[in-house]
């Protein structure tokens, strides 16, 4: 038996789906300074801001990330919300 030839339109594009992946991930990304804005009032005052920035890159963060990752990290400096 012969092989079913597919159509284009039928093909999975592969990096059409990646990048769109990729551009969803992005869109829910949030800047640290954004982030802390949000949980300023939760945060105990004791606790700066700068510190926290500073704890958070060492444990592997960048500046854009998700609300999830911000606060995963704040769970393991020891400040849960």
């Amino acid at each position: 038996m012969g092989k079913k030839k597919l159509n284009n339109s039928q093909r999975p594009a592969p990096a059409a789906q990646q990048a769109a992946s990729a551009n969803m991930a992005e869109a829910n990304r949030i800047e640290f300074d954004v982030w802390y804005a949000m949980r300023e009032a939760a945060i105990p005052g004791q606790h700066h801001r700068e510190i926290l920035k500073a704890d958070f890159k060492g444990r592997g963060l960048k500046e854009f990330e998700t609300v999830e990752a911000f606060d995963i990290a704040l769970q393991k400096y020891g400040i849960s919300l």
